[in-house]
């Protein structure tokens, strides 16, 4: 079973079905799906037969869930070790002192393959997987359980990529299977970890993309990502983006009013 996310669910997300692309709506949908095959299988359980009345499935439970749980969850992130891609610095007026926080959307990701989102040995989930290129959140790597806590890098090399050194003593190496190279997009960033440091890192540690970054009210924008993930994740950005939100958000975490 998938460990929960340790991202925190959007603040008073709600969006009505008409206000859905279709796009949107069929990940939507796609999302549902682990919940329909546990109640189906209630049901077949209860009625002692692979068939059971249709009338009895909760149809209208299953519309509530849907409308009232989004695809991305929010985290903080200070730093600029993404920099310029992720900055806490402000981009408009003057540049404040200390370690600024920025509010990140974050779109969850998911690798059936590991044994997520699977029911009767059955995948029901259509994956959702990082692309070179994408700006992905995950769990340390170097924490002593898969709780830890959570950083940010951008994937430079996936399964099977080229790793070309720079030191003549060192042989070049290939990133092994289901893992991924991640780097720091800024390297002048002191104490920063990245693959550099803790090396490839297990893909069932990743959480989700990076897709939004949130400094203020009026200073916020779209995380530059791959093509693939940019067209994918175009609706749900669309859909699910509440800037002055994630902005209240951002100002309560950083006033210490939530941990």
């Amino acid at each position: 079973m998938a460990s929960p996310s340790p991202l925190r669910s959007l603040a008073r997300y709600a969006n009505s079905i008409g206000e859905w692309g279709v796009r949107y709506h069929v990940e939507k949908a796609l999302q549902m799906v682990p919940w329909v095959a546990q109640k189906v299988t209630e049901l077949e359980h209860e009625a002692g037969t692979p068939f059971f009345n249709l009338a009895k499935f909760p149809q209208r439970e299953l519309l509530e869930l849907a409308a009232s749980t989004p695809i991305c969850g929010q985290m903080l992130f200070a730093g600029e070790a993404m920099a310029p891609a992720i900055s806490t610095a402000p981009r408009f007026g003057p540049k404040k002192d200390g370690n600024g926080m920025v509010m990140l959307l974050v779109r969850e990701l998911r690798y059936p393959e590991f044994g997520e989102n699977q029911h009767n040995g059955m995948v029901w989930v259509m994956p959702r997987r990082a692309h070179v290129g994408d700006v992905v959140a995950f769990r340390d790597p170097e924490a002593l359980s898969t709780g830890g806590g959570l950083m940010v890098r951008r994937v430079a090399a996936l399964e099977g990529g080229a790793l070309e050194s720079s030191d003549p003593d060192v042989p070049d190496a290939t990133v092994p299977r289901e893992h991924a190279w991640v780097v720091c997009d800024n390297d002048d960033a002191r104490h920063a970890r990245d693959s550099r440091t803790f090396g490839p890192l297990d893909l069932r540690r990743v959480v989700g993309r990076v897709v939004y970054a949130v400094r203020s009210a009026t200073d916020h924008g779209r995380v530059h990502n791959s093509r693939e993930a940019r067209w994918v994740d175009d609706p749900v950005v669309r859909v699910e983006l509440d800037a002055e939100q994630l902005a209240a958000d951002l100002a309560e975490s950083a006033s210490g009013d939530v941990g």
